[in-house]
């Protein structure tokens, strides 16, 4: 998983490496990025300043997801179809998941006992049972007969539904007991780690069509200024384009550690700060952003680039509109000429309350059928 480390230094499991070059070399000669490189590939600690000199900012506010679904739509144009069958699933599954866990505490530490774990699971257990009989229900209701495409899709919605929810149920199991935990060690009494909620972010997506990938030998390395930049993402969520013979990323996802996050806004920190700037440290906030920059050309909306931070339970979309001539200009070590580029963010959305949601179910499908293309040949070939 993509990590942020708890170590001062905020390393990343997501390699961002950086090493000084010779302005002089070829940027397309390789030869400079072999063992050395490999040697001084690590995290960079790109701070927000840092992304400033390079012409990235970062929006004031949060934008609308309906907003970003636009912006999204208008880059990939009529290319994406989505099944009829979609709109029925989107209802399915706003009123299959009616629950919302807010009082649980998810950094519960081993010497903390509640009951509310128990009560949670129940509830879940409940939500699993009504969700058999409403596939059973639904399935024999709804004439599939003339539609095999709606049934596989029915099918592999109803799999992934339960699964998620068996993964949700075990998460609290090991909260309960925490003798389920391996990980649990004397110094970290924490129960469940940073890693797992990215795990359960995962399984959410499923239920979209959508399908994380592990990604270690998907390298991007591009020359910015006077420096070799590489990025590796751990977990991408990738296009497979036939067409293109190559697989371009959809959504980058950036799991962040406990750390990453401020514990609070700081009273005395300026007000006119972008919002995000409130609640992420400065050197997360560059790293990302870096991120997003060294994805722009291999991405699904080039020269824009997709991202998803996972915050525990909650999820934060964001989104670079990156200038292709500012991107040409770093590249080349030219003058920008005033040109910019602006990382536009979601607010955070809570996979855990179902008001939150509801509200990711559209973009969801949308990206899941963007990744997917063509559902006749995925499913029923």
């Amino acid at each position: 998983m993509n990590m942020f480390s708890s170590s001062t230094n905020q390393s990343t499991k997501r390699k961002l490496a950086t090493t000084e070059i010779d302005d002089s070399s070829d940027p397309s000669d390789n030869s400079a990025l072999g063992n050395r490189d490999e040697e001084r590939f690590r995290a960079m600690e790109w701070k927000r300043e840092e992304l400033g000199d390079i012409g990235v900012y970062v929006s004031q506010n949060p934008v609308l997801l309906s907003d970003l679904l636009d912006k999204l739509k208008s880059q990939k144009g009529t290319r994406v179809t989505m099944p009829g069958f979609t709109k029925h699933l989107i209802k399915f599954t706003k009123e299959v998941l009616p629950f919302s866990l807010n009082d649980i505490n998810w950094n519960k530490d081993i010497s903390i006992c509640f009951d509310r774990e128990r009560e949670a699971m129940e509830q879940i257990r409940e939500v699993q049972r009504n969700l058999v009989d409403f596939a059973d229900r639904t399935e024999s209701e709804i004439p599939f007969s003339v539609d095999k495409l709606a049934k596989r899709l029915l099918h592999r919605w109803f799999e992934d539904t339960f699964d998620f929810l068996v993964e949700v149920k075990e998460m609290l199991q090991k909260l309960n007991n925490p003798n389920l935990s391996h990980d649990v060690s004397k110094e970290d009494t924490t129960i469940l780690k940073d890693s797992e909620f990215a795990h359960l972010f995962m399984k959410f997506t499923e239920i979209f069509f959508l399908k994380p990938e592990v990604s270690e030998n998907k390298k991007t390395v591009l020359k910015i200024r006077n420096k070799v930049v590489g990025c590796v993402p751990d977990i991408g969520f990738y296009e497979h384009d036939g067409e293109r013979h190559r697989a371009r990323l959809l959504i980058m996802l950036t799991e962040l550690k406990s750390n990453a996050l401020k514990k609070r806004a700081d009273e005395g920190e300026d007000s006119n700060l972008p919002w995000i700037e409130r609640y992420l440290e400065s050197v997360v906030k560059g790293q990302i952003g870096m991120q997003l920059v060294s994805e722009c050309w291999n991405s699904t909306f080039c020269p824009n680039t997709l991202g998803i931070i996972c915050m525990k339970t909650k999820i934060m979309f964001l989104y670079l509109e990156m200038n292709p001539e500012q991107y040409e200009a770093l590249t080349k070590n030219q003058d920008l000429k005033g040109k910019t580029s602006c990382i536009q963010y979601s607010k955070p959305y809570d996979i855990m309350k179902k008001e939150d949601r509801d509200q990711l179910i559209d973009i969801l499908f949308w990206l899941g059928c963007v990744q997917k293309q063509d559902f006749h040949s995925y499913y029923l070939m």
